[in-house]
């Protein structure tokens, strides 16, 4: 917020706004069957294939009814699988660049250069912002973008509707895709992967309806400067298309087609390509006087009943209240947007399904940047919102209930994914990323005012292994992963999933982003209306979860459809010393009396194969159970390590049967559990099981008098 604005609310008795509020629709998702078209033909990326073959086919890009050009090709052509033309209309793109693929042979491609260049491993943490993450190019790919061929320029057409005859009759036969509108737009939207070669100049041309080529936009590499995002946005203010946003959306023009027109800058080793993630044309709507009453329902936390704040992914809520009436004509000016209408009406408003909406408040006061008016004023925007439901009555009022960013991953499935030692939060990075969504910003606790890196802030999680299922979208996914590692994410009233790790939400040294006061505070008017505490009993939380069984109407047919697994709680005496981790001689294994707790106690070991102890402030891990191991012949074998139930039924078939009087007090079985268990190794032999969790290994001693008395019952007196 600008300090201007901040003063207002600070020093201000009487503040003036208007809550306002614009709707955003993408072309790309309302007009069927849009063409797009490439000037390069498939030559031009196979010219190194080793097995040629004679292609002949139909361009379109000359003429409407096509023209036979023939070419050489490798056959398949994968390339329009990995690269598909058509990803450049799709909707719901990425909002910024820096997802790109890694590709062989490339000259500016991050993954083989030297230096600066060579790209951070994905895993990292944080993962630089100078940097893309690098992923390689697959059919299955949620995210796919098209890159254009090695050392060409591009000339990339995308056609809303053709006006042709011919062209209708190959719709009419199915042979090539036709826009069934032209679309209405005040607004173009380009954006490239600035990650491979950026433009040296590129301009937009835009065609009207009736053919005229009414812009040629031109850009130049000051468009493609320092701290560029890979956006181009072109807007019509009445008269002309500029790449100057007006105050004012009033004035939109119908589209027939947009071109793209870029040269790949020259002398690149070995060679140099550019990456086009989408064009779209847009058209925004100034809806703000038909608002009737807005209501936001923002939460950057869990609600009051949760014990902690963290481990919650939180969707912001948009209600809206509008009127739009006519008086000259019987049909209403809002209306269910239908997708078989022939041409858009500017007039209208068109409810539809994810259209963006943008809320905000003109904040009035002589200082504003906005000043079209005797009366300047500032834009305090309260997020990004996409329709989620709509409902319109008969007179022309109508409701809207909208969603956050969360929308779009609500919406969209999982895929195939596998990360193996990685942190929960580039586990996130990696899933995000991987449906091309790049709006989210990690906020890690800073250690004397730097970002934190490897090992500075260790409230985050790292997983051995962590995979997705098919089944699950990627909100559910995250919710997940938030709560196992307590990290808590929202997004923010620019539209940005703000992700915070425990020790930055709780990091008490953040700045200030308000100050709450009571009383006047020099030139700060008190602002505090009312205040309550609510005070959250944590130490005894406990949180259930369970899931009912399945419903059948058949008799004895109901059966649960997941059981929970047993979970066990022991505890015992430490039998010998364990010494402190990362020294010469440190400890491969432990031993625990569980006899210990209770005399008359029956229980020899844990009831799991593998788990955690707490011994002091260490927690350890162990990941098998010692035995003692007599075979069937006698010869005695000593320790040996169970790791499953399998291991239990093998050893325990080959022991010797019954008991040994072994020190003429106690008969002990020749198979049956030592005590013993063992610490965790990785797969190169260290052992990783000392300090889990984030505990420090510290060395452990038993006491001699606790060893030779054990522990006894302690009697309780009333």
């Amino acid at each position: 917020m600008p300090t201007t604005l901040e003063n207002v609310f600070y020093q201000d008795h009487a503040v003036k706004l208007d809550p306002a509020c614009l709707i955003e629709y993408n072309m790309n998702d309302l007009i069927d069957g849009i063409s797009v078209s490439n000037v390069e033909v498939d030559s031009g990326y196979t010219s190194d294939a080793a097995y040629r073959a004679q292609i002949t086919h139909k361009d379109y890009s000359t003429r409407p009814h096509g023209a036979d050009v023939s070419y050489q090709s490798d056959g398949p052509i994968p390339f329009k699988k990995l690269f598909p033309l058509e990803s450049v209309v799709q909707t719901m793109r990425p909002s910024s660049c820096g997802i790109k693929y890694s590709i062989p042979g490339i000259g500016d491609n991050l993954s083989v250069g030297t230096g600066g260049d060579v790209p951070q491993k994905y895993n990292s943490v944080p993962y630089p912002t100078d940097k893309p993450r690098i992923y390689y190019p697959g059919i299955s790919n949620a995210y796919k973008y098209w890159v254009g061929a090695k050392n060409k320029n591009i000339a990339l057409k995308v056609t809303y509707k053709h006006d042709s005859t011919s062209w209708t009759a190959s719709k009419k036969s199915g042979s090539i895709p036709v826009g069934n509108k032209h679309a209405l737009a005040n607004k173009i939207v380009i954006k490239f992967e600035k990650y491979h070669s950026k433009p040296t100049s590129a301009w937009v041309s835009i065609t009207k309806s009736n053919g005229e080529v009414v812009s040629n936009v031109a850009l130049t590499l000051t468009d493609f400067g320092a701290g560029w995002n890979g956006e181009v946005a072109i807007y019509y203010n009445g008269t002309t298309w500029s790449k100057n946003e007006p105050t004012s959306y009033s004035n939109t023009q119908e589209i027939k087609s947009i071109q793209l027109n870029a040269l790949v800058p020259q002398g690149i080793t070995p060679s140099a390509d550019i990456g086009v993630i989408e064009i779209s044309a847009r058209l925004v709507k100034d809806i703000s006087s038909d608002l009737i009453s807005m209501s936001i329902n923002q939460s950057s936390s869990a609600d009051d009943g949760s014990a902690l704040p963290v481990g919650i992914v939180n969707s912001n809520t948009l209600e809206m209240s509008l009127a739009n009436y006519s008086q000259f004509s019987s049909t209403l000016i809002p209306q269910v947007y239908e997708r078989t209408i022939t041409s858009f009406d500017s007039t209208k408003l068109y409810l539809v399904k994810n259209a963006l909406l943008t809320p905000f408040f003109k904040i009035y006061h002589p200082g504003g940047a906005i000043d079209t008016t005797s009366s300047p004023y500032d834009k305090n925007l309260q997020g990004e919102f996409y329709i989620d439901t709509y409902q319109i009555s008969e007179h022309g009022d109508y409701t809207i209930t909208a969603l956050d960013g969360s929308k779009q991953l609500m919406d969209t499935f999982c895929p195939d994914i596998l990360c193996k030692d990685f942190p929960s939060i580039t586990v996130i990075m990696r899933l995000l990323d991987s449906v091309g969504f790049t709006k989210y910003n990690f906020n890690i606790k800073k250690v004397d005012g730097v970002d934190g890196v490897d090992g500075t802030d260790d409230s985050i999680t790292n997983l051995n292994h962590w995979w997705t299922q098919d089944t699950q979208t990627v909100w559910e996914a995250l919710q997940e992963l938030c709560k196992d590692s307590q990290t808590n994410a929202f997004f923010d009233k620019n539209g940005v999933l703000q992700i915070y790790t425990r020790n930055a939400i709780y990091d008490t040294s953040r700045e200030i982003d308000w100050q709450f006061t009571q009383s006047q505070d020099g030139g700060v008017l008190p602002n505090i209306i009312s205040f309550s505490k609510n005070e959250i009993p944590s130490s005894n939380s406990v949180k259930v979860l369970w899931q009912t069984p399945i419903s059948s109407t058949y008799i004895g047919g109901g059966s649960a459809l997941w059981t929970s697994p047993a979970y066990s709680l022991s505890a015992g005496g430490l039998g010998e010393d364990i010494t402190a981790g990362g020294i010469t001689g440190e400890s491969e294994e432990f031993l625990i009396n569980l006899y210990t707790i209770d005399p008359y106690s029956k229980i020899e070991s844990f009831y799991s194969y593998n788990g955690f102890v707490l011994i002091d402030s260490e927690i350890i891990e162990y990941d098998a159970i010692g035995y003692q191991y007599v075979k069937k012949n006698g010869d005695p074998v000593g320790n040996v390590w169970i790791t499953s139930a399998s291991d239990l039924n093998q050893y325990r078939s080959d022991s010797k049967p019954g008991a040994a009087d072994f020190n003429k007090y106690q008969e002990t079985a020749f198979f049956k559990p030592n005590g013993k268990y063992r610490i965790k190794k990785d797969s190169y032999g260290k052992l990783v099981g000392r300090g889990a969790l984030g505990t420090k290994a510290i060395a452990h001693y038993t006491l001699e008098e606790s060893k030779a008395k054990k522990w006894t019952v302690r009697e309780v007196i009333f």
